[in-house]
């Protein structure tokens, strides 16, 4: 089977990043929601429907057409050319236009695998449904209120979800009816026991799938309460007014066509109970739905439950919590990033010095958002290896900036005069020493004037101004000592951690932290 590969791995092995890069290569316009993205639909012939693709899953929908399939099938179906052709997305989709899996009637599905379309469960549903009774028509209202401890429910809100009661079997169980939606209308329902709760079905059979309470929803609402069970749907509804649904088959039923009708929604409140796998439950639910939108409701009981008990839902919704935190993530986060410096690994290298190639094998180039620490005795050439190491970046385009506490700038300058002629300068002819001048000033290199001890905010200061103005890349600060204004004796000896505080080391030292931002690197000698 041929597959349309994408940036050199195939289709098959679907990521969001891969799904992205796959709908650009081909010319695609496309909108990103929190769990999807957004096409016009190739097969809708005139419909102009929404084509959506899950970011997590790979599936793809659209509901006004009724195709549906995986992303394999979608990328399938795209590298097949009627006349041998290819180009971009207008002109492919216009020479498949005979080949596009169509719809045979209203109520056929169709799936982009090829199979042989399935029959729409809606004229059974439909004839099942008219054989039900209205919540308002029920006879036997509070024997069944009593049964299911709905006691303070009002029967407005079960009329406003479409609630009915009917006969379960051939033995005529009484059961209470939940209705689930989609945009295109009510597709199933379940049933529910009356005498016992644990005795419920689908009609039709084996065909769960939609939102309970989806029909309540407001077009212009942007929030929405997700339940664990139906009636919990309608007790957060009543109390607190905000948009409440139940989703069937709880996790599992997160499809294609669910998420893409709660695309619309900024923020998605989880209010799945108290029970032990409810946390698991509800992070399974942010993970498909997006964590960055979704809002952990922690209460001692379901929402049916705590309304029985005299508790104020409101004051629960309000005290939910985020469930993304900027200082927690997970490897799904930063997957995207990590899988980009796998597949291109020299790209996420800094800038390679020309001088040194071993440092490279290294160091892997001069990198943002890093410290280096260079340690070594009196007069082992630490400044002399950093003016070099400065220069090379320097003639490279690297902004750096230099504050030089021992040796005074006018001397550090001359060592890099000489480092950059590559000779020995003394006694040389004027217009030969005009002309490495000329290249010396051409580097993007700036020095801080202060010398000798100097205040750790002044330094500081000074840094902050040269980031914003200058654009600074790379500072070397040489060195601590000198700036703290610490004998060598003094240093060496400062071993206890307590004594950093007493000294007033503690800012010196957190400056490499604090001045380190992602694309800036700091040396400190």
């Amino acid at each position: 089977r041929r597959v349309l590969p994408v940036a050199g791995r195939w289709c098959r092995l679907v990521s969001g990043n891969a799904i992205r890069e796959t709908l650009e290569t081909i010319g695609c316009t496309y909108s990103e929601g929190h769990a999807t993205y957004v096409l016009s639909c190739p097969f809708c012939a005139g419909k102009k429907g929404q084509f959506f693709v899950n970011k997590a899953t790979g599936g793809v929908v659209c509901r006004p057409c009724m195709v549906k399939g995986s992303w394999s099938e979608f990328c399938e179906w795209l590298s097949f050319s009627v006349d041998g052709k290819s180009g971009n997305i207008s002109e492919v989709l216009s020479r498949k236009a005979k080949c596009s899996p169509t719809a045979s009637s209203e109520n056929t599905c169709v799936s982009l695998s090829g199979n042989a379309p399935a029959a729409s469960p809606e004229n059974a549903f439909e004839k099942f449904w008219s054989s039900c009774i209205s919540w308002n028509e029920c006879q036997e209202e509070e024997i069944v209120r009593n049964s299911l401890g709905i006691e303070k429910l009002k029967s407005s809100f079960l009329m406003n979800y479409n609630v009915q009661t009917a006969l379960l079997d051939d033995h005529g169980t009484p059961c209470v009816v939940f209705p689930y939606h989609s945009s295109a209308g009510t597709s199933c329902a379940r049933l529910q026991s009356i005498v016992d709760d644990s005795q419920n079905t689908w009609v039709p059979k084996d065909s769960s799938h939609g939102l309970f309470g989806l029909n309540t929803i407001p077009g212009e609402a942007d929030q929405v309460v997700i339940t664990s069970s139906e009636f919990n749907a309608i007790a957060v509804n009543q109390e607190t007014n905000m948009p409440a649904i139940s989703v069937c088959g709880g996790t599992n039923g997160l499809h294609s066509k669910v998420l893409s009708e709660l695309s619309r929604f900024s923020r998605i409140y989880l209010w799945l109970g108290s029970e032990p796998q409810a946390k698991g439950d509800a992070a399974e639910f942010a993970r498909k739905l997006g964590t960055t939108r979704c809002h952990l409701v922690s209460s001692s009981g379901s929402a049916l439950e705590e309304l029985n008990e005299g508790v104020d839902l409101r004051v629960v919704l309000k005290n939910s919590r985020p469930m993304s935190y900027k200082s927690i993530i997970t490897f799904s986060q930063v997957k995207e990033d990590i899988l980009r410096e796998l597949h291109n690994p020299s790209k996420f290298c800094g800038v390679k010095w020309k001088r040194y190639p071993e440092l490279n094998r290294i160091l892997k180039g001069h990198r943002g958002g890093e410290v280096t620490i260079f340690t070594g005795p009196t007069g082992a050439g630490k400044t002399t290896l950093l003016s070099e190491l400065s220069l090379d970046l320097c003639q490279q385009g690297v902004k750096t900036l230099w504050g030089s506490f021992e040796i005074k700038n006018e001397k550090l300058m001359k060592t890099m005069l000489r480092q950059l002629s590559g000779i020995n300068l003394e006694n040389k002819d004027m217009n030969l020493l005009q002309h490495w001048a000329g290249q010396m000033e051409g580097l993007p290199m700036y020095f801080l004037s202060y010398y000798g001890s100097t205040d750790t905010e002044v330094v500081i200061d000074a840094l902050s101004f040269a980031a914003d103005i200058y654009g600074i890349q790379h500072v070397i600060i040489d060195n601590l000592q000198f700036m703290a204004g610490l004998t060598t004796d003094l240093v060496f000896k400062m071993m206890p951690l307590q004594h950093l505080e007493d000294l007033h080391l503690q800012e010196t030292f957190m400056l490499p932290l604090l001045y380190t931002p992602e694309r800036r690197h700091t040396i400190q000698i």
